[in-house]
């Protein structure tokens, strides 16, 4: 790789001009890479550019990356903060001790985000490598701890929050996997994938069957938003509103599922138990 020329670019921001320096690296075959000077006000905006054989080609600015980086970040504190609420919330209700309470806000906030991001590739995983999630899962946990009775007074708070984070996460999840570049049915089932993570991880720790395989519409809501982010993405929509359209959408349906006991068809017994009067254990009725 040689170094080719450099460019002083002026892109428009909000209401200035933001001088940026970019040094343009060719390749033998053509191809340019364009990496902006680190530390000009906090700022990135990417640059793809084709270097021609007379000259410039194509040269396209993507000003949008920034927000949606910004936007990702905020949906998965969030997330992890009210997904974190429902662990530990979960956790004082089994009267566990401090540590044990703050592992499992740690545990149900930030399980769907690492598997969400071990299979796109984003290595390591941001609850791993960023501060700001351990920070958020913990302070979750030791309000929760130590304001229980406050927690306590809201209608099923572990539902609530159980609710509130599986939105937040099937729409940021989804948002990420798009932005790696994953097909869109991909990028849909992977949302709903970082959505129910959490909570399964909670469940199993307390040693229950996870909320997904028993629920009123579960998984089936956070596929639903996700569902909404991706579409609206297909048709170059507002990313800002789609997210937020999908998030409402998602949490609206849990709730409604859980207050009208909507669910998918259960699994019966079958009918030759019950006429032998036995129970799931196999064992007859006394």
């Amino acid at each position: 790789m040689t170094l080719g020329r450099e460019a002083v670019l002026f892109v428009p921001t909000l209401d200035r001009y933001l001088q940026l320096l970019y040094v343009i690296a060719t390749r033998k075959d053509g191809e340019a890479i364009a990496s902006p000077v680190k530390g000009v006000d906090g700022e990135s905006i990417s640059m793809l550019a084709v270097w021609g054989g007379m000259g410039w080609d194509r040269l396209r600015f993507s000003q949008g990356e920034h927000e949606m980086e910004t936007l990702l970040l905020v949906l998965d504190l969030v997330g992890t903060f009210v997904f974190a609420l429902s662990g530990a919330t979960a956790g004082v209700k089994r009267r566990l001790d401090l540590f044990g309470v703050l592992v499992l806000s740690f545990a149900a906030a930030n399980s769907g985000g690492i598997i969400r991001d071990l299979l796109i590739g984003a290595v390591p995983p941001a609850a791993i490598s960023d501060w700001r999630y351990l920070a958020v899962s913990l302070l979750a946990g030791v309000i929760t701890f130590w304001c229980y009775p406050v927690i306590d007074r809201l209608h099923s708070p572990v539902l609530v929050f159980d609710g509130a984070g599986l939105a937040l996460f099937a729409v940021s999840g989804a948002q990420k996997a798009l932005a790696f570049g994953l097909d869109p049915v991909l990028a849909a089932l992977l949302g709903m994938l970082t959505g129910i993570g959490g909570g399964m991880a909670r469940d199993v720790l307390l040693a229950e069957i996870p909320t997904v395989l028993r629920a009123d519409l579960y998984a089936v809501a956070a596929l639903v938003g996700a569902a909404v982010v991706v579409i609206g993405d297909e048709l170059n929509l507002p990313s800002v509103g789609v997210t937020i359209a999908g998030a409402i959408l998602c949490f609206g349906i849990r709730l409604m599922a859980i207050r009208r006991g909507w669910h998918l068809p259960i699994a019966r017994q079958p009918e030759q138990s019950a006429a032998d009067g036995l129970d799931p254990d196999g064992r007859k009725d006394d």
